[in-house]
């Protein structure tokens, strides 16, 4: 059992580094080729809808056609389940985008109150060319909820980073090919998200139990449509906080609204390994009811939070020591300036204090989905919500923008505070019955060796510093939590050189025969 969550933990950490890697990957190519200023603000502005449509609404899909599958009785049922959710998430998708597109003016307009006329006006057609690939993400949802059921783990997980990827080929392959104008390299990020999930949906298909899939809706169609609804609203209040951040910050000037959402980017790479933490828990206790009662649902459901923490802890340390040489390595080139990229750093570092709430809020949302308390989790979410929405909308012009960011590090953090607190009522004490003092000393451990690696002369290439840095960071935090007995730690490294003896030694036989 062990072994297949750290090996599924595996698959979807190492999909989401790379998905989020990619998008970070092209948000720097983004500066390089057009600065940090008015144009990517229009970037933004215009993936701003259509990615928080996508967020909302793919973790509904997820949960709901994984229940589903799993409440199938036969191979039959199964597929018949796959072929409704086919038709059912694709068609909410297209009226969606069909929305979008005609209320494109006044979106941008609400969201965007600081562009400018002739900015305005290229941030509605972008915005239209954006919500065009929402369908095919929709479509590439369904596929990877089924592969992951099917324990096709590692094909389902990767498809977003395949996605990402692609769409980093494809915008830049538009850009050599037609120009380098925003236009034709959001129309580039477009082909790709539709090439990459077309492609999937057709190996689904062609697969050797593809004939058995019918486009079809059911009886339980509105079960199905129910739950997605209620698992998507999870999703929705921090992306309304982020709405509305970004409403905020196009009113601060010309590249402010770029600098938080380039800051966002970073800390993302540090959520990625904790999110995947979480959704490997929750996806075992899903695929395996029988094992999930008891004790047993008691030790995942503390899994849901402490795999996070575990894993995402040194890399934190190591953004918060590092964030003005990770900034500089990303987007301090090109027609990006040093003012602007010092901007960035700063705002980073800000946000790397709400880390309590980014690092664990998968892992609650999955913890209150375990225990079917959807609702009570979306109450207590939207509050935090709202407390900040207010205080942004209040203050946030007055403070500026690292102000703006301080104020969300204070208002969800307090949010993640209350949904521990609830959760502890609801679920027992079990859930948060971790080693909060070995792990505490652990990551002390991590941040003080960087502090004394600071006190070093500075390395000249930056990535070598940030490689070296890192290096001390894991092997600090996994040292002492080894001395320690830290859990996780031992069994990590075990699965480690397991893994290295299996495959060298079966390299080993292939050399010898």
């Amino acid at each position: 059992m062990n072994a297949r969550l750290h090996r599924n933990t595996a698959y979807f950490m190492s999909a989401q580094l790379l998905n989020r890697g990619a998008y970070a990957a092209l948000l720097v190519t983004l500066t390089y080729l057009f600065g940090i200023g008015s144009v990517t603000d229009i970037f933004f502005v215009a993936l701003t809808i259509p990615l928080m449509v996508v967020n909302i609404t793919m973790d509904g899909c997820f949960v709901t056609v994984l229940r589903a599958l799993s409440r199938a009785e036969s191979e039959e049922d199964r597929w018949a389940v796959i072929g409704q959710s086919l038709v059912l998430f694709t068609t909410i998708y297209s009226i969606v985008a069909a929305i979008i597109y005609v209320c494109a003016p006044g979106l941008v307009h609400i969201t965007a109150p600081g562009l400018g006329g002739h900015s305005r006006g290229q941030a509605v057609d972008l915005l239209r060319l954006a919500v065009t690939m929402i369908p095919a993400q929709g479509i590439g949802q369904v596929v990877s909820s089924t592969l992951i059921h099917r324990e096709w783990v590692a094909a389902g997980a990767w498809r977003p980073a395949i996605v990402s990827v692609l769409s980093l080929i494809a915008a830049l392959g538009g850009a050599v090919a037609f120009g380098a104008t925003i236009g034709v390299f959001l129309g580039g990020m477009v082909v790709g998200v539709w090439v990459v999930n077309i492609a999937y949906l057709v190996a689904l298909v062609k697969s050797k139990h593809g004939s058995g899939l019918h486009l079809r809706f059911r009886r339980d169609i509105a079960q199905m449509f129910w739950s997605a609804l209620v698992n998507s609203g999870n999703n929705v209040p921090t992306n309304v906080a982020l709405l509305v951040e970004r409403g905020v910050a196009t009113l601060l000037g010309p590249g402010a609204l770029s600098a938080i959402n380039l800051a966002r980017t970073c800390l993302n790479l540090v959520g990625a390994p904790a999110a995947a933490a979480a959704n490997s828990t929750f996806m075992e206790a899903m695929m395996l009811p029988g094992a999930s009662n008891g004790h047993e649902l008691g030790r995942r459901r503390a899994g849901m939070l402490y795999g996070p923490l575990f894993i995402a802890t040194p890399i934190l340390a190591l953004l918060a020591i590092e964030s003005p040489e990770v900034v500089r390595f990303l987007f301090e080139h090109g027609r990006a300036n040093v003012l602007n990229a010092n901007i960035v750093a700063r705002v980073l570092l800000i946000l790397v204090a709400s880390f309590p709430f980014q690092i664990c809020s998968t892992g609650l949302l999955r913890l209150y989905q375990s225990a079917y308390l959807e609702k009570l989790h979306l109450t207590i979410l939207s509050a935090g919500t709202a407390i900040y929405a207010v205080v942004a909308m209040s203050l946030g012009r007055t403070l500026g923008i690292g102000g703006l960011a301080g104020i969300y590090v204070g208002c969800f953090n307090l949010t993640a505070v209350a949904l521990a607190s609830v959760a502890v009522i609801f679920l027992g004490r079990e859930i948060i019955a971790l080693p909060w003092v070995r792990w505490s000393i652990a990551s002390l451990s991590s941040l003080g060796f960087l502090m004394v690696r600071g006190l070093l002369p500075p390395i000249s290439s930056t990535v070598t510093e940030l490689l070296v840095d890192g290096t001390i960071a894991v092997a600090a935090y996994v040292g002492v939590g080894w001395v320690i007995d830290l859990p996780g730690i031992r069994s990590a490294i075990a699965l480690c050189f397991r893994w290295l003896g299996t495959h060298l030694g079966a390299k080993a036989a292939g050399d010898v025969k």
